[in-house]
């Protein structure tokens, strides 16, 4: 009895500790997951992304492109981007991507996004894919997001996107994803 009741309460104490967006994940329901991400937004996801515990993490990264103001989020994205767990950090980087994509100029002057801001997610996307340690496919990710941003910064304050060194690139990939991006 002793050993059921410990174990019972042990579940409770599991389930109970859950939030609501580890609980979308678990479901497996991406619709539902991005549905909450919609209603935290970008502010209520970033505590969530700061989280060091993995379910959470892992449930904020599946809810991020569901956010209205996910673009705010490109920044945590490319830290999360370099994450020692590889699970986290391509799950980063391919969401960081899709967000990149959407960030144009009209969303730039209708959300007042500083040419500084875009220049500093800028750069942070490209330490990561110039980093030869990182996985190729996290690597060609984070150039996707970085060539993606460089575009759509004002000409005067870009900064460099440097193709020449990703097109002497020792991997193959990333020398292919350079030549497709340029």
């Amino acid at each position: 009895m002793r050993l059921s009741l410990s174990f019972l309460l042990l579940l409770c104490l599991g389930v109970a500790d859950a939030s609501p967006l580890v609980e979308k994940l678990r479901s497996g329901s991406r619709t539902a997951l991005e549905h909450e991400g919609m209603l935290l937004g970008a502010a209520g996801l970033q505590e969530e992304l700061s989280s060091s515990d993995r379910p959470t993490l892992l449930a904020a990264l599946g809810a991020a492109q569901g956010a209205e103001d996910s673009w705010a989020l490109l920044g945590i994205l490319a830290r999360l981007a370099a994450h020692p767990d590889r699970s986290i950090a391509i799950k980063a980087a391919q969401v960081g991507a899709s967000i990149a994509h959407g960030v144009d100029g009209f969303l730039i002057d209708e959300q007042e996004i500083a040419d500084h801001t875009l220049s500093e997610w800028h750069r942070l996307w490209r330490h990561v894919a110039g980093n030869k340690k990182r996985w190729v496919d996290i690597r060609v990710y984070a150039l996707d997001s970085a060539a993606q941003l460089h575009q759509t910064i004002s000409n005067a304050k870009a900064p460099p996107m440097n193709w020449p060194e990703v097109l002497s690139d020792d991997d193959e990939q990333m020398r292919s994803a350079a030549i497709l991006l340029a």
